[in-house]
């Protein structure tokens, strides 16, 4: 196995940064299969040693063409931890092409998004989510990734409070550092507006927050953009609100209001079926 990782490793000095062969053997996890021959191995790691194999090239850039498309869920779910630490850990621009979103909310910083092989949209990834008017924005599962700190941890209650431009809020996780940027997910159909602070409820994470866009998804529903604090100059997310509520609460856009977020995920959170 250890030929094979190295195969495609420069035999001269190669310029500038050198990655390291027991650098990436640590970050993937595959240390225990360097004595395995590939034929003994499982998809997973088949995938991490090809990637790993591609790092030892020393790359300028790598691209990862749909690495995990012929992976099935829980091999998918055990993979992308490791694109995440590869990602975090080395300076080094990664293009990664793949139909699903939800690997997309994981690990883009950036984004292209293509249709019919033409380019619509190019962006930081929350900016494109956060857009009512996008076609990420439309979907039933659409969904705004947010790069925050955690501030605090509540460990009594499996919460840690995490910091965003325009606010605080809490995620249910058991573990995190204090100091450590965790990727979060907020739901369009998980935040509801209010004209006025609302009263005492289940809902723990209630912020002050601006319409700053709009789009009516059909006669029945409009989506709003709202962005976090009261300036609307904080990090920005989307509602999906009927139709009869948006025209008895008066909403419209530049209005400040109260974003309710019933329900926030990590963005490491396990790959759905």
């Amino acid at each position: 196995m250890r030929k094979n990782l190295l195969f495609g490793a420069p035999d001269k000095q190669h310029d500038g940064p050198t990655i390291d062969f027991d650098e990436v053997v640590d970050l993937l996890g595959i240390r225990a299969l360097l004595d395995r021959s590939p034929r003994n191995l499982s998809g997973g790691e088949r995938q991490r040693v090809g990637i790993g194999r591609a790092l030892l090239a020393q790359p300028k850039v790598l691209l990862m063409d749909e690495p995990l498309s012929a992976l099935d869920r829980r091999t998918k779910g055990e993979i992308l931890p490791f694109i995440e630490k590869l990602r975090d850990h080395f300076v080094l621009p990664i293009f990664y092409v793949t139909h699903d979103l939800t690997e997309v909310e994981r690990l883009a910083d950036q984004m292209v998004l293509l249709d019919k092989g033409h380019v619509v949209a190019v962006g930081p990834l929350g900016e494109l989510q956060a857009d009512p008017n996008s076609m990420l924005a439309t979907s039933q599962e659409a969904a705004v990734s947010l790069r925050g700190v955690i501030e605090e941890s509540e460990a009594r209650f499996g919460l840690l409070r995490v910091s965003l431009p325009g606010g605080c809020i809490l995620v249910p996780s058991a573990s995190g550092a204090v100091g450590d940027q965790i990727r979060v997910r907020i739901f369009a159909t998980d935040v509801s507006l209010a004209r006025e602070p609302p009263g005492r409820s289940s809902i723990l994470n209630v912020l002050p927050a601006q319409i700053v866009a709009t789009n009516a998804l059909n006669a029945y529903e409009v989506l709003a953009a709202v962005a976090l604090g009261q300036d609307g100059a904080g990090a920005r997310v989307l509602a999906r609100v009927p139709q009869k509520s948006w025209e008895e609460l008066g909403f419209a856009r530049g209005q400040n209001v109260f974003a309710q977020v019933k329900s926030v995920a990590l963005g490491r959170a396990d790959v759905p079926e």
